[in-house]
């Protein structure tokens, strides 16, 4: 429960009804009949008003306000009610409504019946004033010891603020008026007290102690161990002034005078002589204009006279004395007094008034320094005031005393009709030109200086601004960079001739900015989004014209907003500029904006051409790495079909192995091509489920012998291995890849090469979805890696081979064919203990594939006979044509040819009707295979059209992008059954939509 803490008359209902009951939970009351079911009641139920009857003994009741305790079992009980007299020790039984408080329900009594008298209090509890609880402030019955040390009368109530022996403060209040003299026997005594207690709230409806509220003066008596002394003789003053004239430490004075300031443990008396600041132990709330009877002890306050209050008795209203206008504030003679002041150079200080908001620092006309608390206006409103002022006329009480830790004179009014701006800023005055680049060019003393130490001052901080102003001035000439500084009204405050040369427009100071924002929103000027954060790029050339505006109507619309971004001028040079927009604050109130301009274009221009070096630089690379490789493969093509051509002599069954390997070398070339497209994304996936134990095995019969019988290889492979959808032939060339590594760390006596399979259950993280996926280890006992090499393994082109050895794209193709299978790989090493690479698949819940229907139908394609129908072949490369005419005709087709794209259309025209399908080559000179496809599908829309590249090509991005959809697409270099296998399937389509057969 919070009782009211202040002797103003008008707060005591208030205080009353915050002696509460703790709120607790309980549904479904109807009549409360206990405390305890009192507390239960929820917010809700509260709201209903239910019901409550119940008998209890008055502790306390007071008949100006009729507030009562009720001692209810082992609980008390707050009570207000109508018209009945009550007085402690009446057993009472109560009807009435429970109603919510403050904090807490209690009962609006109704009717109350005093069932008999006489009754004894109940036993007091101890009340420990050791430690602060708000809980503990239930309305119980306590007992309490403490030293009077002041003392308030006020319409009907004696107040009483006490110490503990612990320090603690606390105040009794009595409901009975007493005499001054009677308050004044007991300042100083230690006194026992027995009464209900509740909190204590200051002035501001802060928690400042208990509170015990006592029947009268009776219930508590003066300690045995009182060392108090007695009554102090009282001097009488003639008028208040007269206290600044002699102050005397301790001496007592009584006097009367006019309330002109009231905050927490401070307030402030006067009259038209003068007046005096005033400290009030445990706090009051005075109304301003009230006449007052203060009697107390002279003390010094920073060396200067103050009143701590030891009684102080309110005498109803008075008249507050009219303002006096001074030129300087004085602690001396000004406390307590309603002055006007002016004071220049208005800011928000660094001092916070008890609200916790920042104070108005002013400087009078002698250079003192002052501060300004306004009731009842926030820090904005008052920023928002001064941002124009120069000069500031205050109408206020003036009181001198500490404030955040420092003597201060802080002037106090009320709202904003307390200040008035007697002088404006200028437009461009010197705090903001020192706050801004520190440019101040001299300082203009405007009349007589009063003292030479001010003189001195002002010129030792001259000469430090104008040290200042030189550097800065140096430094900005220094940058390479274009400033544009504005205003809040976006009038130019400072610029530079780089501004009028990029932009070509000339950028004055004191001139708008319209014109240089009029240049930006031009098409000479194209904005590029580099923040994701900053408004997104734009769709259209409209958008891209307004995206500057957007972005100045976000920096109008946010004055403390930061932007960075760049951009692009064609006119009057074709140029590349970053620009950074910052706003400029001082003391948290922003001035206006700055925009920093640097050109990029030289940067731009080096970055271009280091990126083109290093792509010729990897080009290289990759040359002189697939140019060993083909060389080889080339030698044993020719080398072999050189061998083959020699042997005239013999039957050509003996010549088959030379041509097998010419052949082996040849698909080895292609492989070597499809490890390219891999590493660039481009190579086709044949993808089909498969058993990962089935390819790790026929990889490891397959290297076996090449790579030697000092490797040993091993395999362990889990039985219950889950199916993977993946190329067979891309994963046994990344298996390889990691076997060839590994055989090049093993040492020249041999070493161990293994292998792993196992099905393992992951959860999700950045890098991966969570799901079963199956893992593939190699690990090899070789030298191992470094951590520095270890992190580079995966780059393109990067090996730690011989020259010639390697190309470094090895383990970076393995990886992108991994990521195209939907996995990753891992790799652990360490100097001394060998390498493990672990590569992850996603699992697949499918049947493996039937390889016997896929094999059985390419053999069928190769026995297909083509009923000489008659197929055109074009490619601007004769051995392709011959090849592929080779082909077709052994397969019984009729075979024409043409050696580009226009010679085909020519061709297709002259025996449209004959003929039944084109192999199109997309690559050649004269007219592209896209063009020669639209041109025979306008010839001949049924037309079969089988387009062939070296490259994998997606039928459907191809149809949208040419416009028309060719038939079939087979890969170079031709596999005969998947040649066969694509033409039998476009002639079988055709023949059942009843078309012209085309092959």
């Amino acid at each position: 429960m919070r009782p009211d803490f202040s002797a103003a008359s008008r707060r005591l209902p208030l205080a009353a009804i915050l002696f509460l009951l703790l709120v607790c939970r309980l549904s479904g009351v109807e009549v409360v009949t206990s405390v305890t079911q009192l507390t239960r009641l929820t917010a809700d139920q509260i709201r209903t008003e239910p019901r409550a009857e119940m008998e209890g003994v008055v502790t306390y009741a007071d008949p100006t306000w009729r507030m009562v305790f009720l001692h209810v079992g082992d609980r008390f009980l707050f009570l207000q009610y109508a018209e009945t007299t009550l007085n402690p020790g009446d057993r009472v039984r109560i009807q009435g409504k429970v109603t919510g408080g403050h904090l807490d329900p209690y009962v609006m009594g109704e009717r109350v019946e005093v069932l008999s008298t006489g009754h004894p209090m109940p036993e007091p509890m101890p009340l420990d004033l050791q430690e602060f609880d708000e809980s503990a402030a239930s309305g119980r019955w306590v007992k309490a010891s403490g030293t009077v040390e002041n003392v308030v009368v006020d319409f009907g109530w004696t107040s009483l603020n006490c110490r503990s022996v612990s320090g603690a403060m606390f105040r009794i209040h009595v409901p009975e008026e007493s005499s001054i003299d009677a308050s004044l026997a007991l300042l100083g005594r230690s006194v026992d007290v027995e009464g209900n207690l509740g909190i204590a709230l200051d002035a501001d409806d802060r928690v400042s102690g208990y509170m015990l509220f006592v029947q009268s003066k009776d219930d508590f008596h003066e300690s045995p161990e009182s060392k108090g002394s007695s009554s102090p003789e009282l001097n009488e003053t003639e008028d208040i002034v007269s206290l600044s004239e002699s102050p005397q430490p301790h001496e007592v004075v009584d006097f009367e005078g006019i309330c002109t300031y009231s905050q927490g443990e401070v307030i402030t008396v006067a009259d038209a002589t003068g007046g005096v600041r005033i400290k009030v132990p445990g706090g009051i709330k005075l109304a301003e204009g009230m006449r007052v009877r203060v009697i107390g002890t002279q003390v010094l306050v920073g060396m200067h006279p103050s009143i701590t209050a030891r009684v102080i008795q309110p005498l109803g209203e008075g008249e507050i004395p009219q303002p006096v206008r001074l030129d300087h504030v004085s602690p001396d003679s000004d406390q307590g007094r309603l002055v006007i002041v002016r004071g220049d150079h208005p800011r928000l200080s660094s001092h916070r008034d008890r609200d916790g908001h920042r104070m108005l620092e002013l400087t009078d006309s002698q250079g003192n320094s002052f501060v300004v608390s306004l009731e009842d206006v926030d820090e904005a409103s008052l920023r928002e005031f001064i941002r124009d002022a120069e000069q500031i006329e205050v109408r206020g009480t003036c009181v001198f005393g500490l404030t955040n830790g420092f003597f201060t004179h802080v002037i106090h009014g009320h709202g904003l009709e307390a200040l008035h701006v007697t002088k404006e800023k200028p437009l461009l005055d010197s705090r903001t030109m020192v706050a801004l680049f520190g440019i101040m060019a001299g300082l203009s003393l405007i009349g007589a200086v009063r003292s030479e130490w001010l003189r001195r001052k002002v010129h030792e901080r001259t000469t430090h601004l104008s040290e200042m102003t030189a550097q800065l001035q140096a430094a900005y000439r220094a940058i390479d960079e274009a400033i544009l500084f504005h205003d809040l009204e976006e009038r130019v405050v400072m610029t530079d001739g780089r501004l009028d040369h990029w932009f070509g427009i000339p950028v004055a100071q004191g001139e708008s900015c319209a014109n240089v924002f009029d240049i930006l929103c031009s098409e000479k000027c194209r904005i590029v989004p580099s923040n994701p954060d900053e408004l997104a790029e734009p769709a259209s050339p409209e958008d891209e014209l307004d995206s500057f505006t957007k972005r100045l109507a976000a920096l109008r619309a946010n004055p403390d907003r930061s932007m960075e971004f760049e951009f692009t001028l064609s006119e009057p040079e074709a140029r590349t500029i970053k620009c950074v927009i910052a706003p400029v604050q001082v003391d948290g109130e922003i001035l206006g904006r700055i925009w920093a301009f640097r050109d990029l274009t030289k940067e731009k221009e080096l970055y271009a051409s280091l990126v083109q070096a290093q792509k010729m630089e990897a080009v290289g690379r990759l040359a002189g790495g697939i140019a060993h490789d083909f060389n080889n493969l080339l030698t044993g093509i020719t080398g072999n079909l050189a061998v083959a051509k020699l042997n005239t002599d013999v039957p050509l069954r003996d010549s088959l192995e030379h041509l097998d390997a010419a052949e082996s070398a040849a698909v080895r070339a292609s492989e070597l091509v499809k490890q390219m497209l891999g590493f660039s994304r481009k190579a086709h996936l044949e993808l089909k489920v498969c058993d990962v134990n089935d390819v790790v095995t026929r990889l490891s019969e397959l290297i076996r012998h090449s790579l030697g019988a000092t490797v040993d290889i091993r395999l362990e492979l889990d039985d219950a291995i889950a199916p993977v959808k993946l190329d067979g032939t891309q994963l046994e060339q990344v298996l390889m890849n990691m076997c060839v590594n590994a055989r090049d760390a093993l040492p020249d006596t041999g070493g161990v090469i293994e292998f792993k399979t196992s099905t393992c259950q992951l959860e999700a993280s950045e890098s991966r979805q969570a799901g079963d996926y199956t893992m593939i280890s190699v690990i090899d006992n070789g030298s191992g890696m470094p951590p520095e090499v270890l992190s580079k393994i995966f780059e393109p082109f990067f090996t730690t081979k011989e020259q010639g050895k390697g190309t470094g794209l090895g383990l970076a193709m393995s990886f992108g064919l991994v990521e195209q299978h939907g996995g990753w790989i891992e790799c652990d090493s360490e100097v001394g203990n060998g390498t493990e690479f672990r590569i992850y698949l996603p699992t697949h819940l499918g049947p493996l594939h039937q390889t016997a229907e896929t094999t059985i139908k390419r053999e069928t394609a190769l026995d297909a006979v083509g009923d000489r129908r008659k197929i055109m072949v074009v490619d601007d490369e004769s051995v392709v044509r011959t090849v592929a005419a080779g082909i077709l005709r052994k397969c019984d087709f009729e075979v024409i040819t043409a050696e580009n794209g226009r010679e085909a259309v020519e061709k297709a025209a002259s025996a449209l009707d004959s003929l039944d399908a084109v192999l199109l080559d997309l690559t050649m000179p004269v007219m592209s295979g896209k063009e020669a496809l639209r041109r025979l599908k306008d010839l001949r829309p049924d037309l079969p059209v089988i387009i062939c590249s070296g490259f994998l090509v997606d039928l459907d991005t191809f149809s949208k992008e040419v416009g028309v959809a060719p038939d079939g697409f087979v890969q170079k270099p031709y596999d005969l059954s998947v040649l066969i296998a694509a033409i039998r399937e476009c002639l079988a389509d055709t023949c059942e939509n009843d078309l012209v057969l085309a092959s």
